[in-house]
């Protein structure tokens, strides 16, 4: 029979088709964790994908309620103003009002002395 490296040819094969056995086991068993640490990362994604999802919806909820309270406020803010201004307006109504009572019972005053005179 013939050699290689000191050995048999048949020997050599079988050693080396042995170790291929053997590597292909080894890599076989390594390979089941990780699919395995694989599928919980898998796992543990989907979670944190569908929390992710949760939370922008939750956001987006609240921009929206955010955004519909800015417009109330502002509407609030103009008629606060609209009714300062209305306030203001009536004060100064007022004000001229009652100058203007005061003129008219001095008239009056006058009026009354002068015909209590005549």
């Amino acid at each position: 029979m013939n050699t290689w490296i000191g050995i048999p040819f048949l020997s050599a094969f079988m050693f080396v088709m042995g170790g291929i056995l053997v590597g292909h086991l080894l890599w076989y068993r390594d390979r089941s964790r990780d699919v395995n640490a694989i599928k919980d990362a898998e796992k543990k994604y989907a979670k944190a994908k569908a929390a992710a999802r949760s939370r922008k919806h939750h956001f987006l909820g609240l921009q929206t309620d955010i955004s519909s309270l800015q417009t109330s406020r502002d509407e609030l803010q103009a008629e606060n103003e609209q009714l300062r201004q209305w306030l203001k307006d009536q004060k100064q109504l007022t004000h001229g009002a009652e100058t203007e009572l005061g003129h008219l019972r001095a008239e009056h005053s006058r009026f009354e002395l002068a015909a209590q005179d005549a």
